[in-house]
């Protein structure tokens, strides 16, 4: 039995694809399973073929119909004792595995998770989740890590903890599919492992991510209101649920934000129908930064996005405002001018 499964859900990503498998095969724990699960185009099942004639620890399935038939049909069929997920457009360290695996073994921990980079054209930025312990913790010791980025590929997750918990991917064609997998999982599981080191290179260039489709506008409300139906009932849920809310809305606003302008009113009438089911229940707005503190008690109401549209031109203007210099001294040539903003208003010589 290999020690972990290592699922790639595959699709247009050719020009990407070989650094990615190039990372999986060289991983310094050679006792793995890599798992391809490709819905093409073709040239992605013949690197997909390829690669798996030079190497018999990969796994190919195809045309399995997106992204969360594909990892759900990886968790069921994977042989490993922990299960990892790699977005294909992205590569991983050569110890990642090694590293989060020996983890693991130390802890007996349900997942375990590394930092990642986030790689741009012209730089690489590496986030990491602060003011957490390198031992085993759960939800109820910090359910602030709710909040942070789902990053799911940077983990590991006991196979028997998703099936016994039930915890699998939405299976529609959406796009943040991993949320509600991010925080299910975290919510459930009893021992959660973090540590500092980078070990993912998540690529921020990739156009054809569907996280950067400005037309994926529902996506975001429908992956979210999925999760609050799955997850409302547990008996953990009412301690941890304000973070929860706070997490909810960190998501509608980035996506809000994101889409284009034309379907920000359509957007804002469903995140009004998504929230009235909990908006009362939510106690506790201390885990909300003032942003999302704003754009919850704009959405909490019967105020318009227009109303909130325009309370934002406002504050930008102002903060504007309130960067520039408007009284401006200046001396030289034994003259002192005093301007307002760029008129000057004041002129005499100085004594010398």
């Amino acid at each position: 039995m290999p020690k972990i499964s290592i699922i790639v859900p595959v699709y247009n990503v050719a020009e990407y694809l070989p650094k990615c498998l190039d990372s999986l095969v060289n991983q310094t724990l050679r006792d793995i399973e890599i798992i391809l699960a490709t819905d093409g185009p073709q040239d992605c099942h013949d690197i997909c073929d390829e690669y798996a004639k030079l190497d018999n620890r990969i796994v190919v399935i195809k045309n399995l119909g997106g992204y969360g038939k594909s990892v759900n049909e990886g968790i069921k069929i994977a042989k490993g004792e922990y299960i990892g997920i790699v977005e294909s457009d992205d590569w991983v360290a050569s110890n990642m595995y090694e590293t989060l695996f020996q983890k693991a073994q130390e802890s007996d921990a349900d997942i375990v998770k590394g930092s990642f980079y986030n790689v741009f054209e012209k730089k690489i930025k590496p986030s990491r989740i602060k003011n957490v312990p390198q031992n085993p913790f759960s939800v109820l010791d910090y359910p602030s890590v709710i909040k942070f980025q789902p990053s799911i590929w940077s983990a590991i997750y006991k196979k028997d903890f998703l099936i016994k918990n039930n915890i699998f991917f939405m299976e529609e064609r959406l796009s943040f599919i991993d949320t509600p997998f991010h925080i299910e999982t975290f919510v459930k599981a009893k021992k959660y492992v973090f540590i500092r080191d980078c070990l993912y290179f998540y690529n921020c260039c990739n156009p054809n991510q569907s996280v950067k489709s400005k037309k994926k506008v529902y996506d975001g409300i429908i992956t979210e209101s999925y999760l609050y139906e799955k997850i409302k009932n547990l008996d953990v849920f009412h301690k941890i649920k304000n973070v929860f809310y706070a997490a909810s809305i960190s998501h509608l606003l980035w996506n809000y934000n994101r889409i284009d302008e034309i379907y920000r009113d359509d957007f804002w009438k469903k995140a009004q129908e998504y929230i009235s089911q909990w908006k009362d229940d939510c106690s506790d707005v201390s885990n909300f930064s003032k942003e999302e503190k704003e754009f919850f008690e704009y959405l909490s109401t019967d105020n318009s996005f227009q109303n909130y549209e325009r309370n934002k031109r406002t504050v930008k203007k102002y903060k504007l405002f309130s960067k520039l210099t408007l009284v401006k001294v200046i001396s030289e040539k034994g003259v002192k001018s005093v301007y307002l903003s760029k008129l000057l208003i004041y002129r005499r010589k100085i004594k010398l």
